[in-house]
């Protein structure tokens, strides 16, 4: 036992150095090339001392990449890596990554203390003058473009070095016994629906879905050169606000209306749910060699309420993220749904889709469940999603034209982006999430159980990019090529 323990730690140092090592490499063999030129080693000390600065602050929506501070990365443009050789497919793909480092650094100036921020010599303008300098130095040619290719990564959601010290072989039979029953649960919901308790539904106050405005829509959205989608602000509104979903949850107390996270006067989180809100974003996903569009939705509620002492996953915090994967002409492909956690995932594969049943019906691990095909609005019609109270599981997904009826609550769609930098009563700013992407005030006790399947406080709400969806394996919900494993058609 002691040999074995004495291997297992020799392995977690080696690596740790191999990682630490790969790092150091990068910004060597950059700042060799940067040795002679004046400009680029004082833009690269401009970004060092931002970066300092918003450390306590830091965003974790994208991530850095060692060597380029003027750009970060998320797993679709990873993706992209060896696809953006050179020319205009290249510089669209850097272009990208600038837009999602600008994103981040403005969040995370926002989110500094007063004085802190006033502090900070260097000025927005004066970030993007080094952005443009160090670019075109650091890419001017192949080898600097091959660096940039070869560390352009993004880690996965994933703590190896728990898995090793939890013996998650061993460990990880206890989570599959579990995940069986509650895929048998799940398939349970689906058949009895919310039954005829009390319920709330929360529909948003836009005009009925037109499958001819929508597909007349996305036949003339533009592609960028590496295939992406180029959508223009009114386009990001009309397609986002024609799939926004009906809500229909089962009421038996206030954590079952949705509201909007807010930071209360003694800096606690809580949600208000006299304003509901649902936070949109626009995604993409790889099927084929096609590039498709993805809606998502997200709905906070204010806890997960407790179903007694021992309820290992009641807390703070609760909510449902539901995506729609959209074909070249507007017609959903599959819809999606987890928890903000990164659990309870959920297909809904819309005909002639399917997901391949040698993984559907997989023995091992946690495969895919679709309890119900997706069902395709027509004109006037929008998707409702039944939620049961309490633990707001998702328990049917039908087809509505009710999103303005009287008895409905109407809810704003509001962009998730507002998420990473929220109002305190203080007159600062402060993202809903930590520096590693996780709610703090969402911790469940379930964390304590599941830490050796390696993913970080197991039932916490966390960001956008984030999000791992099971615990055997590695999966994320981020994944381009997610569906283009799972699904096939009938």
């Amino acid at each position: 036992m002691v040999n074995i323990l004495k291997s297992l730690r020799l392995g977690i140092w080696v690596l740790v150095a191999v990682g630490a090592s790969g790092c150091a490499g990068v910004e060597e063999r950059l700042a060799a090339s940067r040795m002679n030129d004046a400009a680029a080693q004082s833009c690269v000390a401009v970004f060092r001392g931002v970066d300092q600065a918003v450390a306590p602050v830091a965003d974790a929506e994208t991530v850095r990449i060692a060597g380029f501070p003027y750009l970060r990365i998320n797993r679709l443009l990873a993706s992209h890596a060896n696809t953006a050789r050179s020319g205009p497919a290249f510089n669209a793909w850097v272009g990208r990554m600038r837009a999602l480092a600008r994103t981040a650094r403005s969040v995370e100036l926002a989110n500094l203390p007063t004085k802190t921020r006033h502090n900070i010599k260097s000025s927005v303008a004066r970030l993007e003058e080094c952005a443009r300098l160090l670019q075109t130095h650091d890419l001017a040619d192949d080898r600097g473009r091959q660096i940039l290719r070869d560390t352009a990564t993004v880690p996965d959601h994933y703590n190896t070095f728990a898995r090793v010290a939890g013996l998650y072989p061993l460990t990880s039979v206890p989570i599959w016994l579990g995940y069986k029953h509650l895929r048998r649960s799940q398939q349970r919901d689906f058949k009895t629906g919310l039954g005829t308790g009390k319920a709330i539904t929360f529909a948003p106050k836009l005009a009925a879905f037109d499958t001819t405005v929508v597909g007349d829509l996305m036949r003339q959205i533009k592609r960028d050169k590496l295939g992406l989608p180029v959508l223009s602000p009114g386009d990001r509104e009309l397609i986002l606000n024609a799939f926004a979903p009906v809500y229909r949850v089962g009421y038996k107390s206030r954590d079952d209306r949705i509201g909007l996270p807010v930071y209360t006067k003694t800096d606690a989180l809580e949600v208000d749910v006299k304003d509901p809100v649902v936070f949109r974003r626009i995604a993409f996903t790889q099927i084929g060699n096609k590039t498709h569009l993805q809606l998502v939705y997200t709905a906070f509620f204010p806890a997960r309420t407790s179903a007694g002492p021992l309820d290992l996953f009641a807390g703070n915090l609760d909510g449902l993220i539901w995506r729609v994967t959209l074909n070249k002409v507007g017609r959903p492909i599959i819809y999606d749904s987890i928890h903000p956690c990164g659990c309870y995932h959920l297909f809904f594969p819309a005909r002639p889709q399917r997901l391949k049943p040698e993984i559907a019906n997989a023995a091992f691990g946690e495969p895919p469940l679709a309890p119900t095909p997706g069902p395709v609005p027509a004109s006037g019609q929008r998707i409702r999603l039944l939620l049961k109270p309490g633990t707001h599981y998702l328990a049917g997904v039908e087809l509505t034209k009710e999103a303005g009826a009287a008895k409905t609550t109407p809810y704003r769609l509001v962009d998730e982006n507002v998420l990473r930098s929220l109002p305190t009563s203080a007159g600062n700013r402060r993202s809903l999430y930590g520096p590693d992407g996780i709610v703090v005030q969402s911790a469940r006790p379930e964390r304590f159980l599941l830490w050796s399947m390696g993913v970080a406080s197991a039932g916490a709400m966390r960001q956008w990019g984030g999000h791992a969806t099971a615990f055997i394996g590695r999966r994320h919900f981020d994944d381009p090529f997610l569906f283009d494993k799972f699904l096939t058609q009938q």
